[in-house]
């Protein structure tokens, strides 16, 4: 298993982004830029990956063909993990087991 540091690395964005959101008020979301705020968005809503979909990334037990160009497409991504993981099979690996 091989650790790509690149998809951990923007797990970790998500995260800052989705704290990012939360911490802004109003005013200063009205004064953002549409397209930064789509970007935060976007990038935000990947801190909501099932967790058996991050451990395996962070394992670095996902398929080789998942890349974070694979992950940012996915536009519409499910809210329940259910939904998730049938969505994202591809992603889990035997963690599904445990």
């Amino acid at each position: 298993d091989q650790i790509d540091e690149r998809l951990v690395e923007l797990l970790a964005r998500a995260l800052a982004a989705r704290e990012q959101l939360l911490s802004l008020d109003r005013s200063l979301e009205d004064a953002m830029p549409v397209t930064r705020l789509s970007h935060l968005q976007r990038t935000a809503r990947l801190s909501y990956l099932d967790p058996l979909i991050i451990r395996s990334i962070l394992d670095g037990t996902q398929p080789s063909h998942v890349s974070t160009r694979a992950l940012w497409r996915v536009a519409d991504l499910p809210l329940s993990s259910t939904a998730q993981r049938r969505r994202c099979s591809s992603l889990l690996t035997d963690h599904t087991q445990q």
